[in-house]
Order: structure tokens, then C-alpha cells, then sequence
């Protein structure tokens, strides 16, 4: 009986999985952090879906210079009526985590078995125990934490077997695996790029027209205004809420602070900047996303009136604060 297990990075943003995901497998890579704070800066929105994100030029995340990335359609494997659970252990014995849609009305421990309802979902295989008959998993809790779980084989056959999907991308086995010997150097002159977009609103989609149709969504700083939007349109029930979204907004902006101090740690640039404001934008961020977590305690539509102001607050506090460092950040590049 054989036991396999593969290494794991704490992700640095968890507001959706297929972003912890990538975020722990190229973790492990010597120059993630010179991808990753070169990378995460624009975000979007669908239009009044509470979809906030962050923005990546491939629609599929896989292609990135950090991952070694194969893929296969899920119905032809199905089809072919392989045996998932052993080509799940045969791709983790060369080292790739298993990345794939199940049904988690089957998946012991998830809020869909409980409740015995249908919900597709990502699941990233990261290791098995013959012997237990179980896979190592990871993924959010029924209490929304990002944790390790086992799985048993035959759990995760029939979630896997039984998956009726509702998109185009749940049709996908991804098989990725760092790529330890990429060369990635910090991209300042990107980082620029990247910044003034947000801080201008412009759709970045744009300039990869040339590998995908550009986004119809609203980018950086405009992503303010949807978002009001669309909290107006939950006060008056005519939305869903989503709680993605705030815990990604949150995120962008830790990542704003951390991305200076990775550049004043690693690469001696912007020492004597002031990371106050951007540690303002911070702490009231992380107020507008508690704001979720009192509404469902209290159900009280207050906490949507908080968050409509709050948003207001951050948009003029984060005008403000982006503007010095974009100056300061665009003074570097070379002209």
C-alpha cells in the first residue's frame, strides 16, 4: 500500500478556490513572489453581479509561467469509462495535483451532503492513502474556512461520476504541477501598467484581443460604482447577495500594501514611501467585508446602508492613496 502527498503554499488570496488553488501550487515555485506581486493588481466586474475579481489575461488561470498545465475534457473521459480514482493516483505519482468538478452531494463533510442537494463544485486532489482508501483534498468547509479533507475513494468517484455540469469550464480535468525551474523576474514597468489602469478605469482586457474577446466589465476604480450599485439593488431584493466579492475586495488592497513591502524588502524601491493611507484603505476594506458577516448574524438590511457608505469612503480614501503611489511607482520605470 502506498501513501502520496504534495507540497502545499498557503495562498495569499482565498476569496474564490480557483485562485487558492493556484495560489498553493505555485507557491512553492523560488520566484512566486516576483510573479504574484507583479500579476495581482486590476480587478473587475460583471456588471452588477457582485462578481468582483482579479484580473488575469487567461480566462483559464492555468497559463502562467509557474504551472506546468495539462488538461482533458471531463465528458470524454467519462466516455471512455476510466477509472478516475485510479488516474487520479497515477497523476499524483508523477507529481501533478488533480484539479476537477465533483458534486458535493456526495462529498462527505460539505454542506450539500448534509442538506442532500445537487451543488457542483471545485476540488483540487493533493495527495491518497491507499490503505485508508481516501484522497487528501482542499477546499472551503461548510463553514467557509480553506482546510485540508479527506475524501474516499468511492466518495469522490460518485461526486465525480455523478457531476451534472451547469458551465463550459466545469468540463475540465486540470493536471498541474509547479514549474520549479521558471524564470520570472519582478516586472516593475507591468506593475506600472497595471496600476494606471485601475486607477483609470481602463478595461485591460483589451490588450489581449488577440487570444480572447475583452471583457465587457467594469475595471478598477469603476468596479466602486457597480458595487453600489448592486448593494442598492440588494436593499431592494431584486439581487442575490454574494459574499465573494468584498472578501476579494479586501484582499486587493492587503495585496497593495504587501506589494510595496515586497518592493522595499526584496528590491530596495519605494523606502521612504508611506504605507499609512494604503493601510487606511486597508483597515476600512476589511470593515466593509465584516459588514457580510454581521448580516448574517442579525439579517439586519443595515449592514448593506453600512457598506454602501463604507464603498463610498474607500473609492475617495483610495484615490487618494493609489495616486501617491503610482506617481512614485511610475518615476521608477525607465522611460
Amino acid at each position: 500500500m502506498s501513501v502520496k502527498t504534495l507540497p502545499l503554499a498557503e495562498p495569499r488570496v482565498l476569496g474564490y478556490l480557483h485562485h487558492a488553488y493556484v495560489l498553493s501550487i505555485a507557491g512553492n515555485c523560488p520566484n512566486f513572489e516576483d510573479w504574484y506581486y507583479s500579476s495581482y493588481v486590476q480587478i473587475y466586474d460583471d456588471y452588477l453581479s457582485g462578481g468582483l475579481n482579479f484580473y488575469e489575461h487567461d480566462f483559464t488561470r492555468f497559463r502562467q509561467p509557474l504551472l506546468d498545465h495539462h488538461s482533458m475534457c471531463m465528458d470524454a473521459f467519462m466516455k471512455g469509462r476510466y477509472d478516475v480514482v485510479e488516474f487520479a493516483k497515477h497523476c499524483l505519482d508523477t507529481d501533478y495535483y488533480f484539479y476537477t468538478f465533483v458534486d458535493e452531494r456526495y462529498i462527505p463533510g460539505k454542506g450539500a451532503f448534509k442538506a442532500k442537494v445537487t451543488f457542483p463544485h471545485e476540488i483540487m486532489i493533493f495527495g491518497y492513502d491507499d490503505s485508508a482508501k481516501q484522497f487528501h483534498a482542499i477546499g472551503f468547509s461548510d463553514k467557509f474556512q480553506y482546510e485540508k479533507f479527506t475524501v474516499g475513494f468511492e466518495h469522490f468517484a460518485q461526486g465525480f461520476n455523478n457531476l451534472k455540469m451547469t458551465a463550459s469550464y466545469m468540463n475540465n480535468i486540470h493536471l498541474l504541477k509547479p514549474a520549479y525551474d521558471a524564470e520570472y523576474p519582478f516586472r516593475l514597468k507591468q506593475v506600472a501598467s497595471l496600476l494606471e489602469d485601475y486607477c483609470l478605469s481602463r478595461n485591460t482586457s483589451e490588450q489581449y484581443s488577440m487570444v480572447r474577446e475583452p471583457y465587457r466589465s467594469a475595471f478598477g476604480m469603476a468596479c466602486y460604482d457597480y458595487l453600489i450599485e448592486y448593494f442598492e439593488q440588494l436593499l431592494k431584493g431584486k439581487v442575490q447577495l454574494k459574499i465573494n466579492s468584498l472578501h476579494i475586495l479586501w484582499e486587493h488592497k492587503k495585496c497593495m500594501i504587501d506589494r510595496v513591502a515586497y518592493m522595499q524588502r526584496k528590491h530596495g524601491l519605494l523606502r521612504d514611501f508611506d504605507l499609512g493611507p494604503l493601510k487606511e484603505v486597508e483597515r476600512l476594506a476589511y470593515k466593509t467585508r465584516d459588514e457580510i458577516i454581521v448580516f448574517s448574524l442579525s439579517n439586519d438590511p443595515k449592514c448593506f446602508q453600512n457598506v454602501i457608505k463604507y464603498l463610498g469612503q474607500l473609492k475617495v480614501k483610495e484615490t487618494a492613496a493609489l495616486g501617491l503611489l503610482l506617481d512614485r511607482i511610475s518615476s521608477l520605470v525607465p522611460a
